[in-house]
């Protein structure tokens, strides 16, 4: 998560106050605040792995037409 919560004391919080009493009314706007930063660091993580991905599938089609003329 450094990409997105460069500090580890703040990912700390973030994760930390999921934890909280079942009686706090915060623990439900918590999640949701923490959701949303994982969702943006799955999001970069994707943006990065994409090009990879794209590679790979496109090799993997070339192999697969290669068996077919053969």
């Amino acid at each position: 998560m450094t990409p997105v919560v460069p500090e580890p004391e703040h990912r700390e919080i973030l994760l930390t106050s999921l934890t909280g009493d079942a009686g706090n009314a915060n623990v439900a706007s918590d999640a949701v605040a923490v959701k949303r930063i994982l969702d943006l660091y799955l999001l970069l993580v994707a943006v990065r792995l994409w090009p990879e991905f794209v590679k790979s599938a496109a090799a993997r089609q070339s192999n697969t037409a290669v068996e077919r003329s053969a």
